[in-house]
């Protein structure tokens, strides 16, 4: 269930997910991105990666500008495949990190 993301912390997410393919400092909030070939899944995670996640976002990776493939129409099947994707393996070997203060 992808809702249960929002029952998680940045440790939780480490331990299962791993290290993110691209992780952003804002402020008080990570964004932590996992791709995979078939999507992309965001996480803001609150108090800099040791806190709640606050949000998420899954989208495709298909050709971008197809209507059905856009984040609003990403429906619960949809995240579900996207999280089994992401446990089965993504781009997080050598994670960037931005950071902006």
């Amino acid at each position: 269930n992808p809702e249960a993301l929002l029952k998680m912390n940045g440790k939780q997410v480490a331990v299962i997910f791993s290290t993110p393919g691209l992780q952003r400092i804002e402020g008080d909030m990570d964004l932590w991105q996992y791709r995979t070939p078939s999507c992309v899944m965001d996480l803001y995670i609150a108090d800099n990666g040791k806190g709640a996640v606050a949000h998420y976002e899954m989208r495709s990776r298909a050709k971008v500008g197809a209507k059905s493939d856009r984040d609003d129409f990403f429906d619960q099947a949809a995240r579900r495949d996207c999280i089994k994707s992401v446990l089965n393996g993504h781009d997080g070997i050598t994670p960037m990190i931005f950071a902006s203060r």
